[in-house]
């Protein structure tokens, strides 16, 4: 074999493991829970509840359109991550809480939130205690959007939670997009469960 077939077989090689290194698909990680210093997922608006969109449920009763629910510029800073160090995770206390969401939405439901305020009553009662507010998706969409939208989710609810008088301090949010699906399969019904937000208690 001569220098000139040695050289494009190396060529090749290099062309294919490039190739293999740039369709191999990355692992998932969470979101970063966003810092008071930081730029959030979904800045403007990152509880979209001031988008007016339709509910997909027409039986729900319209959704949230901001109204006496948001800040004025909807994002209230997160607690120090600090803050939660060494907290025990209870994920059974408000697991009948949990929030659905409508295909690519971000906005409440009034019929769904009648279970934020039950959490933010039992908050405000169980002052020892903080929340984390997981988002989690459906796994149609790209990764990286399914991980901006279960964030943008998650700080949705957040943001009813502190209207409705639980500190900011005490409400953390994470994303986890597609990763964590209540609820295997490719079927409405197996979508519909895995939209949600769910209540995490942080206890001391």
């Amino acid at each position: 074999m001569n220098n000139k077939n040695v050289l494009l077989n190396t060529f090749l090689l290099l062309v294919f493991f490039v190739a293999i290194a740039g369709c191999r698909r990355e692992a998932k990680s969470l979101t970063p829970i966003p810092g008071n210093e930081g730029a959030i997922v979904g800045d403007g608006d990152p509880a979209g509840l001031l988008n007016g969109y339709d509910d997909p449920d027409p039986g729900a009763g319209g959704t949230l359109n901001g109204d006496g629910f948001l800040n004025g510029d909807g994002q209230s800073p997160l607690p120090d991550r600090d803050s939660m160090m060494g907290s025990s995770e209870d994920r059974e206390t408000l697991a009948p809480h949990t929030v659905y969401f409508g295909f690519d939405r971000s906005s409440i439901s009034t019929k769904e939130l009648a279970k934020v305020e039950e959490v933010a009553g039992y908050l405000k009662a169980e002052t020892e205690t903080m929340v984390k507010v997981e988002g989690h998706c459906d796994e149609r969409g790209t990764d990286e959007y399914n991980r901006a939208l279960g964030e943008r989710r998650a700080l949705s609810i957040r943001e009813v939670l502190i209207q409705l008088g639980v500190s900011p301090e005490r409400i953390t949010t994470e994303s986890w997009g597609e990763d964590r699906p209540a609820v295997l399969g490719e079927t409405e019904s197996a979508y519909a469960k895995n939209r949600r937000g769910e209540f995490v208690l942080l206890r001391p």
